[in-house]
């Protein structure tokens, strides 16, 4: 959760968070009703995504169509009563090759219908880490928000889908994007608990993330979810042999620097990457930040002539 220093404004974001776990209950409560027998409420596409589920059957239906363009956008762009699309129908049932001919026949992959809830924050919610990799190749948007201001990644993150988190990251996604309470999704992994030591393909953790962008506050509060191994956390290093320390150095941030310092311990200030840089070497080669530098060089064991295994100085 987002750090607020007004007592009234964290009253607020707690309302907003309670608002957002009834949001989300409505919508599966919305869904499970439509799923219910309504054939005199749907139109032929939307039964054949429910009860059918057969991508031949869709085919038909819009061969059936011909050359109405008209016909099969109304298809569709045709909404249940709770405002569901035949996409959202087939996503919520795991109909991969049904959503693949929806998609093909020019369904919007995109479309939150009335409940403002992209078909990717609805395959993110229901764990289906196939048919997210599926929609952002048929270019579903990872900017995209819902009708609580989160992207998939915030909805992944929100519901502890791991695997989906890795493959959002690996896709692009921006952990640092804000959410419905100006949560991030480093925000909200720490808060569940369960993804706060989940790395990238790259072996950046949460920890990492936070410390290039200086964020003290979530730096605090993964480390607080790790409690005991908080130190084993704030060492582990990236395949480029980068810590959290050097990633906060490489980016400038003092602050950050500083709060890991108090965790990891000065050692790590002799840590080399597989570049041959420490921390020091990693502040003077970004060279963003002279305060910083200034105040590595006061901590005891640092030395400004220090060799790198490769032999050059951070000066």
């Amino acid at each position: 959760m987002a750090l607020f220093h007004v007592r009234g404004e964290i009253i607020f974001a707690d309302e907003l968070k309670k608002k957002i776990s009834e949001g989300y209950a409505v919508v599966r409560s919305r869904l499970n009703d439509d799923v219910k027998p309504r054939f005199d409420a749907w139109n032929t596409i939307q039964n054949t995504c429910l009860y059918v589920l057969q991508a031949e059957k869709i085919l038909q239906l819009f061969d059936a169509c011909g050359d109405d363009e008209a016909k099969k956008e109304m298809f569709l762009k045709h909404q249940s009563k709770n405002g569901f699309s035949a996409l959202h129908f087939a996503v919520y049932k795991g109909e991969t090759e049904a959503v693949e001919e929806l998609i093909a026949a020019g369904a919007n992959v995109d479309f939150g219908g009335r409940n403002k809830l992209p078909p990717l924050h609805l395959a993110v919610m229901c764990g289906n880490d196939e048919l997210v990799d599926r929609l952002i190749e048929h270019g579903a948007s990872l900017n995209a928000v819902d009708f609580v201001h989160f992207t998939p990644l915030h909805s992944a993150t929100y519901f502890a889908h791991e695997k989906i988190v890795r493959l959002l990251m690996k896709r692009g996604a921006d952990p640092n994007s804000c959410g419905g309470v100006k949560d991030r999704p480093l925000h909200l992994a720490s808060s569940k608990g369960h993804i706060t030591t989940l790395a990238d393909d790259e072996g950046n953790t949460s920890l990492h993330f936070a410390a290039k962008t200086g964020h003290v506050g979530i730096i605090d509060l993964l480390l607080l979810k790790i409690g005991a191994g908080h130190q084993e956390l704030a060492l582990k290093a990236n395949v480029y042999g980068d810590t959290p320390l050097h990633t906060a150095c490489y980016a400038g941030r003092l602050d950050a620097v500083k709060r890991l310092l108090t965790v990891a311990g000065s050692n790590t200030l002799n840590v080399e990457n597989v570049f041959s840089e420490t921390p020091l070497h990693a502040a003077c080669t970004s060279g963003r930040n002279l305060e910083l530098v200034a105040f590595l060089l006061k901590q005891p064991g640092v030395d400004a002539n220090f060799q790198g295994q490769d032999g050059h100085t951070g000066m």
